[in-house]
């Protein structure tokens, strides 16, 4: 009845809604502690939380109060949901056609993507068009707290399900680029260790969908890590995304010269090789330099050489990096993909058909 409720709801009936959704916030919170064991009960809650996510046009709310209101309002669902599920995740072999065993989990992606959804637009500076900068923020933190319920209440089998991981990996993608600085000042360190987890697992997925959010998602992140620097956060978050950049940067190098990789993926995966190669320039290049000992010809080395340096000499050369390194901002662009389309084939055509020889 209540999803039914909220999918009526217009421009009409907004304050009504929204009044309604306040009215049952206590309940809700009274059910999740309630019957936090009953697998059935949280899932119902959930699912009425993606609704009000899907359904509500934060836009058409009839101010900023209402709109941070609802914000805060989600955010205590969130929150009781979150004490109540932590610890329980499912820890035995998920089967991903088990639609009920991942109710909660795809509910509470859907819920948070809708949300970010219903702010599309940002500007550069984080700041969303259809509210002022405290509702936007708000937001930001209730968007940020569902990626940490997500990590906190689900396990790795439950969120490596393919439609999971798809919806998962869509939800990341959008947060990277309209809330990475919310990101970075609320998510804890265990949460983002769980997320460099599934992005090294990403990079060269059989899932086509998942491997090419992974490289969007892995661009993005290192555009603004390289642009606005390791310095700027924790001592252990910024160790902790070194860590991350070294472990993505051998993953990726090693699946663009040895996996048979989609063609239509090699832009975006190669794009986020070198963003990462520009944050650690000298891991790139010990990367690389492993591939030498696949051999002890003089030939071999010189031929292997010969192709990191051009790459590299094409680069210094590429005016879309030169657009990227001076860019400025909290979320800044990454490069533009397009441009290092044709040094990026040129490289790996070269030094795939160097190893193939030898």
């Amino acid at each position: 009845m209540l999803d039914g409720m909220l999918a009526a709801a217009n421009f009409r009936n907004m304050d009504m809604v929204f009044d309604m959704l306040f009215e049952v916030q206590p309940i809700f919170e009274q059910l999740l502690s309630t019957y936090a064991s009953d697998e059935s009960i949280p899932r119902k809650v959930i699912q009425a939380v993606e609704s009000a996510c899907r359904y509500v046009d934060i836009s058409s709310l009839p101010d900023n109060e209402h709109m941070i209101r609802l914000s805060r309002n989600l955010r205590s669902i969130l929150s009781i949901y979150q004490k109540t599920r932590q610890g329980q995740v499912v820890t035995s072999q998920v089967n991903a056609a088990d639609v009920e065993s991942l109710g909660d989990v795809t509910a509470l992606i859907s819920a948070i993507s809708y949300l970010v959804r219903n702010e599309m637009g940002f500007s550069p500076n984080e700041a969303s068009p259809s509210m002022c900068r405290q509702a936007s923020d708000d937001f930001g933190e209730t968007e940020v707290f569902g990626i940490y319920c997500i990590h906190t209440t689900t396990s790795p089998l439950q969120l490596s399900a393919p439609n999971v991981l798809r919806a998962y990996m869509q939800l990341l993608s959008d947060m990277v680029q309209y809330r990475t600085p919310s990101l970075i000042r609320w998510l804890p360190v265990q949460t983002w260790r769980s997320i460099l987890d599934v992005l090294v697992d990403g990079v060269d997925n059989d899932i086509y969908d998942v491997s090419r959010r992974t490289y969007e998602v892995i661009g993005k992140l290192g555009a603004f890590l390289k642009i606005n620097g390791l310095d700027v956060l924790s001592e252990e978050l910024g160790q902790l995304f070194r860590q991350g950049v070294q472990r993505l940067l051998g993953k990726l190098l090693r699946a663009l010269l040895f996996s048979t990789f989609d063609a239509e993926l090699v832009e975006s995966a190669g794009a986020a090789l070198i963003t990462l190669g520009l944050i650690d320039p000298d891991h790139l290049r010990s990367c690389f330099g492993e591939l030498f000992t696949q051999s002890d010809s003089a030939a071999f080395a010189d031929r292997l050489s010969a192709t990191f340096t051009r790459l590299n000499t094409e680069l210094e050369a590429n005016e879309a990096v030169h657009v990227f390194l001076n860019s400025a901002g909290p979320i800044p662009d990454p490069i533009d993909s397009a441009s290092l389309r044709q040094p990026l084939f040129d490289f790996l055509v070269n030094t795939r058909a160097v190893l193939r020889v030898k």
